[in-house]
């Protein structure tokens, strides 16, 4: 009783031994090939993960190197050498307030502010998107400071009136009602806007870097004060092109605008 048991798990047994033994011999290419593939695939992530970790390296020593240089700049005169990138900045937005607050004055403007350009997310192809911020503003009531709400914005959402900036230097909408553009319309009367003048802000090389925008809640320009409008406005930003780009701008006002 107990042999023809014992030889019935034998045959079991082998029969399991034969079946597996048939697998392999079937799939045991398929097996070697995806076990191959596996170790591939591990091999090609740790490589992207240390060469990734190689570029971070590399991208926060530049980025060290670009601090210690400003830092440098900042202290390296010591306190009596110069002012810090901190005080510069502060002494660089208070004069170009003190313009835009002037020529908010001259113009009638209920708002001027000054937008730059730059950086935004990444692409997944790696490009930028690029965006534009309020850097300062002067409005003539409390309720008309929009600077918290103007960041990050892409520039499709003005992009007819920066292909004129960079095109023709400066765009301007007498009434915003006529505008074609959704986005466009869409955006100015977010702060309400009736009436907008934009002019490009450059850097010394020439590249537009940015641009000032008047703006009118109240009543629309018309048509006899729009040219002048235009001018002071192109004045305005040659003046904070200069406070921009170098952090120097002369304090007196042009009062023969």
């Amino acid at each position: 009783m107990n042999v023809l048991t014992d030889t019935t798990a034998d045959v079991e047994v082998m029969g399991h031994v034969l079946k597996t033994a048939e697998a392999l011999d079937k799939y045991g290419f398929m097996i070697i090939g995806a076990a191959c593939f596996i170790v591939i695939a591990l091999i090609v992530f740790l490589l992207i993960i240390k060469a990734f970790m190689k570029q971070s390296s590399m991208a926060n020593c530049q980025n060290q190197k670009v601090f210690d240089v400003l830092m440098d700049r900042a202290f390296g005169g010591g306190v009596e050498g110069g002012r810090s990138l901190v005080k510069e900045s502060i002494d660089c937005t208070g004069a170009i307030i003190e313009h835009l607050k002037y020529t908010a004055a001259t113009t009638k403007a209920d708002r001027i502010a000054v937008y730059v350009f730059h950086n935004g997310q990444r692409m997944l192809n790696g490009r930028h998107m690029m965006k534009f911020s309020c850097m300062c503003e002067y409005a003539t009531l409390q309720r008309y400071y929009f600077m918290d709400k103007q960041r990050d914005i892409p520039v499709g959402a003005i992009q007819m009136a920066c292909n004129e900036l960079i095109e023709n230097h400066r765009w301007s909408c007498a009434d915003i009602s006529t505008l074609e553009d959704g986005n466009m319309q869409n955006w100015f009367k977010e702060f309400p806007s009736k009436s907008v003048y934009l002019s490009a802000v450059y850097d010394t090389s020439g590249i537009i870097i940015g641009f000032v925008s008047a703006n009118f809640f109240l009543d629309q320009v018309t048509e006899n004060n729009s040219a002048r409008i235009k001018e002071q406005i192109t004045r305005l930003a040659d003046r904070v092109s200069v406070a921009v780009d170098l952090n120097l701008i002369e304090r007196s006002s042009d009062k023969s605008d």
